[in-house]
């Protein structure tokens, strides 16, 4: 699932197995191979720190004390 700044959902993406790992779940996605058309420049998906960086993807910092 994808939500905007405001917590509206913008996509969800149904029907995979529930053994795929999420990196192999977004780069399947429509919003994955077709970012260009969602992203302009400066807007990104923010992601945890499993997900593989793109130019429509950055990873959440987390400093670990």
């Amino acid at each position: 699932m994808i939500v905007d700044h405001l917590r509206r959902f913008i996509d969800f993406d149904l029907g995979w197995p529930g053994t795929l790992t999420d990196v192999a779940l977004w780069t399947r996605s429509y919003i994955w191979e077709n970012h260009d058309e969602f992203f302009g420049p400066g807007e990104y998906v923010l992601a945890d720190k499993g997900e593989q960086l793109h130019t429509a993807l950055m990873s959440v910092y987390i400093n670990m004390r």
